[in-house]
């Protein structure tokens, strides 16, 4: 397999890309050869990441700058990327992802729903919005070759301390995850999720080093994951490598949970 692209005229959606697994993502999918469209809210991160990205791979990549919990900002999304590289795009990976770190018992009505707008209604909007673009001309069962790629955590399947909002919202991917599977499964879109560990991103940076201590104690290779390593599985999702897996939950933790 060596020296060829395996994303070659593929084009990618990637939201949350500003930074961390995102950026990550949308940087090995570019390196593979895929168009790509950065998707964040982060205006000042976003524009930083394009300029970089652009700079090794020029006219591949662009970016939208928007609330991915809004329905709107989906629909727009898909409907631009078509317009700006001409053609519908046949990769999504759901990336974007906050946290409120709070006991259960004192987190308040909006800081469960930003959470859960944002790290499941988000993923549930784009991939309907994805979906829906893909399906405008009817095309036949099975003639679509697409894939989706949700970034859930292992927070979703294990839980996590004093974050209750997150890890719901992530349960909540695994599960919309394995119902996608199966309705879009027979057009020819595969759908499934990657369950990080944890990670060196944003998120983590501002853990606390006795909550990543305990971390990496929990995690049978003594460490913290590397974006990277994230990308790599995702990549693996998105090309036709992974032709046959659908409703997969790939952990990728260190072993953590195991």
């Amino acid at each position: 397999m060596a020296g060829i692209s395996r994303l070659h005229g593929r084009i990618s959606i990637v939201t949350g890309a500003a930074s961390g697994i995102g950026y990550y993502v949308a940087k090995r999918f570019a390196e593979e050869g895929s168009k790509v469209m950065l998707v964040d809210c982060n205006e000042t991160l976003l524009e930083s990441a394009h300029a970089e990205l652009n700079g090794k791979f020029e006219g591949q990549v662009h970016y939208y700058c928007g609330d991915v919990s809004k329905k709107t900002c989906a629909e727009d999304v898909v409907c631009k990327t078509k317009s700006l590289f001409g053609s519908k795009s046949t990769v999504l990976v759901n990336s974007a992802g906050i946290t409120r770190e709070k006991r259960i018992l004192d987190t308040t009505e909006e800081e469960l729903k930003v959470v859960m707008d944002v790290n499941f209604s988000g993923v549930f909007y784009f991939c309907q919005a994805f979906c829906n673009e893909l399906l405008r001309k009817d095309e036949k069962m099975g003639s679509i070759n697409a894939s989706i790629v949700n970034i859930s955590s292992m927070a979703g399947k294990a839980g996590m301390f004093h974050h209750s909002n997150y890890a719901a919202s992530k349960a909540a991917v695994i599960g919309f995850t394995k119902t996608s599977c199966i309705e879009f499964g027979k057009l020819g879109i595969r759908t499934n999720a990657v369950l990080p560990g944890f990670i060196t991103t944003p998120m983590t940076d501002v853990m606390t080093p006795a909550y990543l201590d305990a971390a990496i104690k929990a995690t049978p290779l003594r460490r913290l994951g590397h974006p990277e390593e994230i990308a790599n599985v995702c990549l693996f999702l998105a090309s036709d490598e992974s032709s046959y897996v659908n409703g997969a939950c790939i952990e990728v933790s260190g072993g953590m949970g195991a």
